[in-house]
């Protein structure tokens, strides 16, 4: 995005950096030079021409609005980033460790499914209910994006092009097609 793009992020509550850049946000001190700051630690920030001219800021984190369209993968990716920067900001969780968050939510979805079942099939022990389900499998959805986000993977494209091929492949109609 540009500056002025970066400039109407930032008053959405976003945070913005360049390539190799600190992260800024707007802090409204007072006079034009003290609008912006260092998002880690308060330092004042004063764009240079070079910062007014380029094009290549990009949204860091911060407060992160679903488009029209509802929540999707880009902006489930956007507030996974912002919310990442300020969960593990020296950048200490690796793949591996992804890897094992996603199969930790995994088992904690298919151990309510096993409560359910117990229960539709009267057998007994424990309870769960289909609301703490929605919990679990929304981690997942969270979990498998931090994983693809950690790989370098654009989840969006990567699922719409297996549900393609999936559907090609056994002779369906249905398809994904881009937003």
């Amino acid at each position: 995005m540009n500056y002025g793009q970066a400039i109407e992020a930032m008053k959405a509550g976003g945070i913005v950096s360049r390539p190799a850049g600190r992260s800024i946000r707007l802090a409204y001190r007072g006079t034009p030079l003290q609008y912006f700051d260092n998002y880690y630690d308060g330092t004042p920030f004063t764009p240079s021409i070079d910062d007014q001219l380029a094009d290549d800021w990009s949204r860091t984190g911060g407060i992160v609005a679903d488009n029209d369209n509802g929540p999707n993968f880009y902006t489930l990716r956007e507030a996974n980033i912002a919310r990442q920067q300020e969960w593990d900001g020296d950048n200490q969780i690796d793949l591996a460790y992804r890897g094992n968050e996603l199969a930790g939510e995994v088992g904690e979805a298919c151990n309510v499914i096993k409560k359910l079942e117990r229960e539709r099939r009267g057998i007994a022990g424990s309870r769960d209910t289909v609301e703490h389900l929605a919990e679990e499998l929304s981690d997942i959805i969270i979990c498998t994006d931090l994983v693809a986000m950690q790989a370098g993977i654009d989840l969006d494209a990567a699922v719409r092009s297996k549900f393609n091929a999936t559907s090609e492949k056994v002779g369906l109609r249905t398809r994904l097609v881009a937003a």
